[in-house]
């Protein structure tokens, strides 16, 4: 496998956004099972990541034959000084962008990446950003669309945004028999851009919908304010910055919606919340996710020992470490010798990592609740009576699959398809039963008791166990998984009456 600017040929082209091979665990652990299993098939990659995404964290399957990188936004790399245009160009290329922000098509994708051709030529990125033709741009668009908010915040939000677009349009575009993104976003918008230019099929698997996990990381942003000027009361609602932000995201999932042949869920409730950004239904579909039940049958029982409760996760916002933080606060105040573990990495948001530090030491939780990073799964879980989620934004977690082979219950947040795994799907036969509880978001109290309960009853934490063990054998068995791809992957390869070849 090589790291090139130009990539040969593959069957099928993964394009995915601040994930695998940088990121450890979720997606990325899902990317690498999916390619593993089809090995019929030649993959490439396209990696799209922040500046310093760090050392690859994945070996590479046999059928990984390389790995493109796509820097976003500003980069060094992409050259400084400036010079090239002016910005009556740049009013134009606001136009073109602006025409996708509120249209979200592939035509307008198209548009925009004509016009970025015509106005800004060879101009580099970091001088097109700097120069005549970007203040052009940030001018015309803030007059658009937030007229009297921070122009500072404005200018920065631009300046990521259309960097990103930018190096969507002008990253080489290696060929492929069909492009699958695996998130929206500036992935989706590759995929898009890779569908037009080449009349291949667009595929996309969204794990979590990328427009409602950005919804919730704006949230959390206490930078952003509307920083409008005082107004009249009943003077028209104006978008703040939060709200541009949104209207981006929500138009590039629109412009890879309708590029894409197929449009796959984990769970009837993605399904349904992509339906509500514009998917087109007819191209919806679900595909669970699925895991190798045999590799956690061994695991039985925990052996005697002070109760444990395990999250198994990234120490990011979007799990909501702080919840199951002071989740165990409140547990311990009913069940003492409780002990807790977090495995994960810990490294993707230092920040956050520090804030959950120090909230461990503020409660007094020290030699009590503690990081120990990555862990191998069965590891995790031998040692773990219960497994918590607490997340904000979820699909369909495979910590929460990989719980139940192990036969372990879980008290998981009513997000994406935690509620169907763990109590059924509606139209379940036979009805396994519950295999944990399902709580409210950001609810240490009521985490904590649903936790309390399981663990002062263990007639109920083995009977739920066994439920969900049986549920995750019957539904989420990793072979379905593997067909439904082959299919997919299949279907794709035969457009336009001849199979697809990769050249050797």
């Amino acid at each position: 496998m090589r790291r090139q600017d130009r990539a040969p040929e593959a069957d099928i082209c993964l394009i995915l956004e601040g994930s695998y091979p940088y990121v450890f665990g979720g997606v990325s652990g899902w990317t690498q099972a999916l390619m593993a299993s089809q090995p019929e098939r030649r993959f490439g990659v396209i990696a799209m990541s922040a500046p310093g995404a760090g050392p690859r964290r994945y070996d590479p399957p046999a059928n990984l034959h390389w790995v493109q990188d796509v820097v976003l936004g500003d980069d060094d790399r992409a050259g400084r000084g400036r010079g090239g245009g002016d910005e009556a160009g740049g009013t134009r290329l606001a136009a073109a962008m602006a025409t996708l922000l509120e249209e979200g098509t592939p035509a307008a994708l198209a548009d925009l990446a004509a016009a970025v051709a015509r106005e800004a030529g060879g101009v580099p990125a970091r001088a097109l950003l700097d120069g005549p033709l970007g203040w052009g741009m940030v001018c015309a668009l803030y007059d658009r669309f937030v007229p009297g908010a921070s122009f500072v915040q404005f200018y920065w939000t631009w300046r990521a945004l259309f960097g990103g677009v930018l190096s969507v349009l002008r990253a080489p575009l290696p060929r492929a028999g069909a492009y699958h993104a695996v998130t929206t976003g500036y992935a989706g918008l590759m995929a898009a851009r890779a569908g037009g230019e080449t009349g291949r099929p667009v595929l996309l698997t969204e794990h979590g919908i990328y427009t409602n996990e950005r919804r919730v990381d704006l949230m959390l942003a206490d930078w952003l304010h509307p920083a409008f000027p005082d107004r009249d009361i009943g003077a028209a609602p104006r978008r703040d910055i939060a709200d541009f932000w949104l209207m981006a995201f929500e138009s590039f999932a629109q412009v890879c919606y309708g590029a894409c042949r197929d449009i796959v869920a984990l769970s009837a409730a993605g399904r349904h919340e992509q339906k509500m950004l514009g998917a087109p239904p007819d191209r919806c579909r679900v595909i669970p996710n699925g895991i190798d039940a045999g590799r956690f049958a061994q695991i039985g029982p925990r052996r005697a020992g002070p109760p444990r409760v395990a999250l198994l996760g990234r120490v990011v916002p979007i799990k909501d470490i702080h919840c199951f933080i002071r989740a165990v606060a409140a547990l311990r105040r009913e069940l003492p010798q409780v002990t807790a573990v977090v495995a994960g990495p810990w490294d993707e948001d230092p920040a956050y990592y520090a804030s959950c530090t120090a909230l461990v030491r503020k409660l007094g939780l020290e030699g009590v609740l503690r990081f120990p990073g990555l862990m191998p799964v069965t590891e995790v879980l031998e040692q773990s009576d219960v497994l918590v989620l607490t997340s904000t934004s979820e699909s369909q977690p495979l910590a929460l699959l990989e719980a139940g082979a192990a036969g372990r219950p879980c008290v998981a947040t009513d997000v994406g398809a935690c509620r169907e795994i763990l109590t059924g799907a509606e139209d379940e036969r036979p009805p396994e039963g519950p295999g944990g509880f399902v709580t409210r978001l950001a609810a240490p109290e009521e985490t904590a008791a649903r936790l309390a309960e399981l663990l002062r009853d263990p007639v109920q934490r083995r009977e739920m166990g066994e439920n969900l063990r049986r549920r995750v054998r019957r539904h989420y068995g990793a072979d379905a998984m593997r067909a439904a791809y082959a299919g997919l992957y299949a279907d794709a390869l035969a457009v336009r009456g001849a199979p697809w070849r990769a050249s050797a």
